[in-house]
């Protein structure tokens, strides 16, 4: 589902390919090297090719493909038609996506001139997938995972009773500067709504399924207590720590996202999950385009914002 909102402030980061070589994901064990924005076990970058992660069988348990913490970033893609993900829960949410959302709360009260438009952060920089898949299921995209309160104040037990529900923060993609971000956006009077889907049982005990991308297989989620043994950078994403800023008129355009509830029996508590598809060098170039010309009309209808935007970067600059 993609929501459209009228403007905001983001900016997580921009990702790179995840590498696919005859229709199929290249995984190596440790996913990338190690940084700030981590998240890849098993899961998806280059390396040794198959359906095998560390001697793992990911096609019969597709949640092994990545063991992450919540608010770390990584690479997932389809493998012999499923994916999956393992989140451990008892890690802290990881610094970079925990410090744009501090940031945010922080713009919120600042006399930052945007009135009534969305805020971001961005945490990354997206390198462009190469070109584009002749499958849309078999492109490269970016999860992240984050607990459902650190997104919306709706109380867990109501969940289960709305299709979807008010979120006040959001993990985005934003087309800025003619590259693709990973971003955290926030909202100060624009209400935003994410899907609320239920987590399925499967016959393994523990392991979950849910809708998150429409048109897309259900993704395998496994919650369970303790650490990651490493979290890596993921592939093609740059880390960056972005100002904050309006996000744009084009926010979350390549972004699904949805609040995965839990059985009550579970004892699991509801999850935000956020999928963004890495656009190709073209898709970013039409967007980008589109986001200029939504920018002009704007401004050409407000000009206070336009006047008091540049005091506010001039001041910045001094």
């Amino acid at each position: 589902m993609v929501l459209q909102v009228k403007v905001g402030l983001l900016l997580v980061g921009a990702w790179m390919p995840q590498i696919i070589q005859d229709g199929v994901q290249k995984i190596t064990r440790g996913g990338g090297n190690s940084g700030t924005i981590g998240g890849s076990h098993g899961g998806n970058g280059g390396g040794q090719s198959g359906n095998q992660s560390g001697g793992v069988n990911l096609s019969l348990t597709p949640e092994a493909q990545a063991s992450v913490a919540y608010g770390a970033p990584m690479n997932i893609s389809l493998i012999d038609g499923m994916w999956g993900l393992s989140v451990f829960r008892a890690a802290p949410v990881q610094e970079a996506i925990a410090a744009a959302l501090a940031k945010l709360e922080q713009g919120l009260v600042s006399a930052l001139p945007y009135a009534g438009r969305l805020l971001g952060v961005t945490v990354g920089a997206l390198v462009p997938s190469p070109i584009a898949k002749d499958d849309p299921k078999m492109m490269s995209r970016i999860v992240t995972t984050l607990p459902a309160d650190k997104v919306t104040h709706t109380v867990p037990a109501a969940l289960p009773t709305q299709p979807a529900t008010v979120v006040h923060s959001r993990v985005t993609d934003v087309v800025q500067d003619d590259k693709q971000h990973l971003a955290v956006v926030k909202s100060p009077t624009v209400p935003m709504r994410v899907p609320v889907v239920s987590a399925k049982p499967t016959k393994r005990p523990g392991v979950y399924t849910a809708s998150v991308v429409p048109g897309m297989p259900d993704i395998h989620v496994r919650v369970q207590d303790g650490k990651p043994a490493t979290l890596s950078q993921p592939k093609g994403v740059t880390p960056e720590r972005g100002d904050t800023k309006p996000a744009g008129f084009t926010a979350g355009g390549n972004t699904h996202d949805a609040i995965i509830h839990f059985p009550p029996e579970s004892k699991t508590g509801p999850i935000y999950v956020s999928v963004i598809d890495v656009l190709t060098p073209e898709q970013v170039k039409k967007r980008q385009a589109e986001e200029n010309r939504r920018q002009q009309e704007w401004d050409a209808t407000h000009p206070i914002e336009v006047a008091e935007r540049e005091v506010a970067e001039a001041v910045k600059g001094v």
